[in-house]
């Protein structure tokens, strides 16, 4: 991955692409996370534009980026493939690339399944968030969300099972599902317990030993973690 200054990734837009993907987002992991780790541990070229939180990049990058169509509905990520193929939605860009590469199954079963599975995560990831990163949450909102989680961490361990990955074969949903348990599992480890979730545990474990993806993991490529701040006693 190479990282472009702002100002030449936006002149620069058709002739960067044409090289590989452009990938846009924040400067934190968040929604583009993901994406990184796909693109990182398929060794795939590809350059990344990261906006500074607290600066005017964002804002001074989003009505040029809007006016050549880049970011149709206003927001990133946002991804440009080597066609020059502009995607927006983290979701639907894990999709395109799980198609395009060969990493989305290998049967109609298996294409449902992966998009089952990534809607369950996308529903973990929504319910977090918006309790952890909101204005403030309690004890007991930390309460409700960790037993949520081990409910729906629980329904992807029984679908996992024996098996290395979800299809049996390595496909976007695995770098989906790895992003979500290391985050919750970074901010709070009875998340998902190993002795209630072995299958998760080892999947967790066995990817971040992938070749690429454990280089990448041990970079000063990876951003750090954002944790949230600690829940306030109920009133």
């Amino acid at each position: 991955m190479r990282s472009l200054p702002l100002l030449v990734c936006l002149a620069l837009f058709g002739a960067v692409c044409a090289q590989g993907y452009h990938l846009r987002y924040f400067a934190v992991r968040g929604l583009g996370e993901s994406i990184r780790l796909l693109l990182e541990d398929q060794k795939l070229d590809f350059v990344e534009t990261r906006f500074a939180l607290g600066t005017d990049e964002w804002k001074e990058a989003k009505p040029l980026l809007q006016a050549n169509n880049t970011i149709r509905f206003g927001q990133v990520p946002q991804l440009t493939n080597p066609d020059g193929l502009s995607i927006v939605q983290s979701k639907a860009i894990m999709r395109h690339l799980g198609r395009t590469l060969g990493l989305y199954g290998a049967s109609e079963e298996e294409h449902v399944l992966a998009d089952e599975i990534t809607d369950h995560a996308d529903d973990i990831r929504k319910s977090y968030y918006n309790t952890l990163y909101g204005k403030s949450y309690t004890v007991s909102d930390k309460k409700k969300l960790l037993e949520t989680a081990a409910t729906k961490f629980g329904q992807l361990e029984a679908l996992l099972k024996d098996k290395q990955y979800f299809l049996g074969t390595i496909s976007f949903v695995d770098y989906i599902v790895w992003d979500l348990f290391d985050t919750l599992t970074s901010w709070d480890s009875e998340v998902s317990p190993a002795s209630a979730t072995p299958n998760l545990h080892a999947f967790h474990k066995n990817m971040a030993q992938r070749g690429n993806l454990a280089a990448y993991l041990s970079s000063d490529r990876r951003l750090p973690f954002r944790a949230p701040a600690e829940p306030s006693a109920d009133e």
